[in-house]
């Protein structure tokens, strides 16, 4: 299937899916859901910011649908070779979610379209920093052009005995990429994730959850030179600068992932609305050259824990949110000896052994406060700040090399909800 008809494919079956709520949402009678209303609404709902679908029982669901579109430019040399020195950005998304009786399901659809110019040191994969060290460089400046769409569901079904909920959620993620300079490639991408869930709720106050996760994905990239008078140079990375070096038109290579996780919530709802929230996920990815005689290249085994706490504070007329997250994340990178075996009965590669040769250690610290002035279902302000701690560890083992890195962002916002007349609303922003 081309790029062309596999676009196509999806975007009909988006509307297939979330037609059913963007009517159902414009039947609601006396509803105000203006941009800002929806806002406030998300912000108030702290279940739908877990992976537990059953949690979005406890949060106040309502009829609503949004469609939203925009377009970032970036430019600019103080970043990373890979992320080109400019970056266009064409995003069009859709959400909505509907109540059927006691089921209530929430959808999204989201396509987003990225050129990245002049980017650097990478031949091989749609997105580098995503913990895989295993892939192509070459030092020929090019475009990469992607495109990623992206289908989420979350289906709360009806209680049981009034005290356990149930849940499902699950993600359809579909990528393709290709960089447009010799030696280039092209590169499908796809990842498919199940989240069942169940809370159990004691009283009207107290609230325990847990939840289970399950993804896989594939990577595809198929390298190739157009012109083929010309060997290019390329170079076969296997972490933290050391690499194997290459004349000709590249290779090709598959990437297979699974991921397993667990997650445990608790949930207080009195004077304040207070969500605590843990999860543990263990993945395993491999990288094998060659679709015909696959060659082990490189596999990593990643760990990572996820906790947060998120705190709703209403009062009269005015809102507080604060919201925290810590994440760790331990990478091992596994390469492989192998050898080429042309007898008779095995013909192909065998790996004669592997061990873990680099490991990669990332810890993100996240603070968020915002305050809202609250008119009826609205807010007339908001104002808030972000602040994100990032420290980062590499180690690859002989030859010995390391990378650390320490990063302070932060980040204040403000948004201004402005009335126009009952028909016609805007809200600005900073």
């Amino acid at each position: 299937m081309n790029n062309n008809k596999q676009s196509l494919f999806i975007l009909i079956i988006a509307i297939g899916i979330f037609y059913p709520f963007l009517s159902n949402s414009q039947q609601i009678e006396n509803s105000n859901h203006t941009p800002a209303a929806i806002e406030k609404f998300k912000l108030n709902q702290i279940w739908s910011k877990t992976d537990n679908a059953a949690g979005l029982s406890l949060d106040n669901t309502e009829y609503y649908s949004l469609f939203e579109a925009s377009y970032n430019s970036e430019k600019g040399e103080f970043k990373r070779p890979q992320k080109g020195r400019k970056e266009n950005e064409l995003n069009f998304g859709t959400e909505g979610g509907v109540k059927i009786k006691n089921w209530y399901v929430w959808g999204n659809f989201s396509y987003k379209r990225n050129i990245i110019k002049d980017a650097n040191y990478n031949a091989s994969i749609i997105d580098p920093y995503r913990g895989m060290p295993y892939y192509i460089a070459d030092s020929n400046l090019s475009n990469w052009n992607n495109q990623h769409y992206n289908l989420s569901f979350k289906i709360n079904f009806p209680k049981i005995n009034n005290k356990i909920a149930l849940g499902l959620g699950g993600d359809y993620l579909a990528s393709l990429g290709a960089k447009q300079r010799d030696p280039r490639t092209e590169n499908y991408f796809m990842k498919i994730r199940l989240a069942p869930s169940i809370v159990f709720s004691p009283n009207i106050k107290n609230h325990f959850g847990a939840n289970l996760e399950y993804y896989n994905l594939k990577e595809e990239s198929r390298m190739e030179n157009i012109n083929t008078n010309i060997s290019q140079t390329y170079y076969r990375l296997y972490g933290l600068g050391n690499s194997i070096i290459g004349l000709g038109s590249g290779r090709s290579t598959n990437y297979t992932g699974d991921n397993f996780g667990v997650g445990a919530q608790y949930n207080y709802k009195g004077n304040v609305d207070i969500l605590l929230s843990s999860s543990y996920s263990l993945k395993f990815e491999d990288a094998r050259v060659s679709f015909s005689t696959p060659q082990d290249e490189g596999s990593i085994e990643q760990r990572e824990w996820v906790s947060k706490l998120l705190l709703h504070i209403p009062g009269q007329g005015q809102s507080h949110y604060i919201h925290a997250r810590y994440t760790k994340r331990d990478i091992n990178g596994i390469q492989y000896i192998t050898q080429r075996d042309n007898t008779e009965s095995q013909s192909g590669w065998i790996t004669l052994f592997k061990s873990i040769r680099s490991t990669y250690s990332e810890k993100l610290f996240q603070f968020g406060y915002d305050w809202t002035r609250d008119k009826a279902n609205e807010y007339l302000w908001l104002l808030g700040t972000q602040l994100e701690l990032y420290n980062n560890s590499d180690l690859y083992f002989i030859p010995a090399s390391h990378k650390n890195l320490k990063n302070l962002f932060i980040n204040i916002h403000g948004k201004k909800n402005i009335f126009v007349s009952e028909h016609l609303k805007k809200a600005t922003s900073f």
